[in-house]
């Protein structure tokens, strides 16, 4: 027996497993140890009661990196990420419980059994938590990159962001420019809105005049074209959101139908890493793009509107 390592990994739970098959690759020797005589640690299924086998902790896999995955091929070597349904079972003394698992309705319908509060609010806890895990993600591989190289042994260790450098920043600047493009598009709306009711207003100068005559006074003017302007903003946002939600969920759908009648393929594994593109309908932020986008139409009214309310019936009826 070889006396010799590189390194000794004492246990042979799953983190002592990975680690010792990332030092082989790099052509390191390598010594596990495990004292009982099964290896996998919190990932062992046992049979502790007869007929039942349980898992110890397998459940917890958030950690386990989809690259540690991809880098040491265990799906080729059999692997597979079983999902949970239900994910919890919790009995309560009273005879009560709570289930939950992967179907919303359920997973409120279950928590209101407790607190109807919490059931609403438990969708923004978790989108909260997964912000914040798509945040620290990154940040777990290089803090273990920064700690194995401490001491300047030549070690070099690279995390997914920086294999796809190139990918993440074009991601950055993609982002950035759909900013400015929709900030355009959003301004050429509005001011076609000014246009188009400039052209109301000069087209109905007449009535205008005529209502003016009879008694109405500029404010009451002002106020029509200021609701007018109001209305064509609110249809068009509504429609706007409506189109772009179901744009954004039958995506995949629709991209896949233009690929199949045309023959070609927008998204090319080899090039982008991803041969399809989820979507994720934020209503959060369908909301406030609406609520700008109103903002930005009322405002708009208010020059063709003031126009409007300053019409001067002799000067308009002279012509006709």
């Amino acid at each position: 027996m070889n006396s010799k390592y590189d390194a000794i990994i004492i246990g042979a739970g799953h983190n002592g497993l990975v680690t010792a098959a990332y030092l082989a690759r790099a052509g390191r020797k390598v010594l596990v140890l495990e004292r009982r005589e099964l290896i996998g640690g919190c990932v062992v299924t046992e049979e502790l009661w007869p007929g039942f086998k349980v898992s110890t902790a397998s459940y917890v896999n958030s950690l386990f990196r989809p690259e540690i995955i991809r880098d040491l091929e265990l799906k080729r070597h059999g692997f597979a990420m079983l999902p949970r349904s239900p994910s919890s079972f919790t009995p309560l003394p009273d005879g009560r419980y709570l289930m939950m698992g992967p179907d919303k309705a359920m997973t409120h319908r279950e928590v209101s059994k407790f607190s109807k509060k919490d059931a609403d609010n438990l969708p923004k806890f978790e989108a909260m938590l997964e912000r914040v895990a798509s945040f620290l993600a990154p940040m777990l591989v290089r803090t273990v990159a920064r700690a194995i190289d401490v001491d300047g042994n030549g070690y070099f260790i690279s995390d997914w962001t920086r294999d796809h450098l190139n990918f993440f920043r074009s991601i950055e600047l993609t982002k950035s420019m759909m900013f400015f493009i929709l900030l355009i598009l959003v301004v050429v709306a509005a001011i076609n809105l000014i246009a188009t009711l400039v052209m109301i207003v000069k087209e109905k100068q007449t009535d205008i005049a005529i209502l003016r005559t009879i008694g109405a006074a500029p404010v009451n003017v002002l106020r029509m074209f200021l609701v007018q302007g109001a209305l064509i903003g609110l249809v068009g946002t509504v429609a706007g959101a409506l189109l772009g939600w179901l744009l954004s969920v039958y995506f995949p759908a629709i991209l896949h139908g233009i690929e199949s009648a045309f023959g070609v393929q927008f998204l090319d594994a080899s090039i982008y890493l991803m041969n399809d593109l989820p979507t994720d309908v934020r209503f959060a932020d369908v909301f406030k793009v609406s609520v700008v986008t109103l903002l930005l139409t009322a405002a708009a009214t208010i020059y063709p509107a003031w126009r409007a309310s300053r019409t001067m019936p002799a000067e308009a009826l002279r012509h006709d």
